[in-house]
């Protein structure tokens, strides 16, 4: 389940999916966005290249709705301080 949280964050839930499998899948978008090409629909002007800094962890049982966004955002500012266009992992377990 994909969905929009907050301005430019979305959420990706992959249910039964272990966290080594969620980085895969979380990389595979990163890349298929980098290598997107864009252009303005009013235009057709080329847009610059996006790309996509993404924040991966995996869930325990103890866990909340708010810890599990509190985890994943952790993860997603650690890849935007690292340099921006990567995937990171939660270190908490």
């Amino acid at each position: 389940m994909a969905l929009r949280y907050g301005g430019e964050e979305f959420c990706v839930l992959l249910q039964d999916t272990s966290a080594d499998n969620a980085v895969t899948v979380a990389e595979q978008i990163r890349k298929k966005i980098e290598i997107s090409k864009m252009s303005r629909s009013d235009s057709g002007e080329e847009l610059r290249p996006v790309t996509v800094s993404i924040g991966v962890c995996g869930a325990m049982r103890w866990d909340t709705a708010e810890s599990l966004i509190d985890k994943a955002d952790k993860a997603l500012y650690q890849s935007k301080g690292d340099g921006r266009n990567r995937v990171s992992v939660s270190a908490e377990h």
